[in-house]
């Protein structure tokens, strides 16, 4: 029930071998990605999992080297998440804090959709 300008188009990223990308909240100092869609269109033979190290009250990691510690979900064709960047009272959501385990064997492609807690000016969607 949120206006179109708050929404980013959609985008497709594809991981060969090694592809990852480091943990970090969809935060910055003026707003916020409201929520962050992440369809897995094809999945890899191992590896690409998206983990969430925080989760569950976990302490913050103490570097991005490693994804044993955390939710991780693994990208399987067809599968969907969705996780919020904040707290149903605004506030900012430690357990978003995310990431992508490097792709093992194979190739992984998704679709990230973001939506923002206010206007972008991107178009919508």
């Amino acid at each position: 029930q949120l206006p179109p300008d708050h929404g980013e188009p959609l985008q497709v990223a594809r991981y060969g071998v090694g592809g990852k990308y480091e943990f970090h909240f969809d935060t910055d100092h003026r707003m916020a990605r409201l929520a962050t869609l992440i369809a897995y269109l094809d999945e890899p033979a191992s590896g690409g999992e998206t983990i969430f190290p925080m989760e569950g009250g976990r302490a913050h990691p103490r570097s991005n080297a490693h994804c044993e510690d955390g939710l991780r979900v693994y990208p399987r064709q067809g599968r969907v998440i969705m996780f919020y960047s904040l707290k149903a009272n605004g506030a900012h959501d430690d357990a978003s804090l995310h990431g992508a385990c490097p792709v093992v064997d194979g190739t992984k492609w998704a679709a990230n959709k973001w939506v923002w807690n206010s206007p972008i000016g991107l178009g919508g969607y």
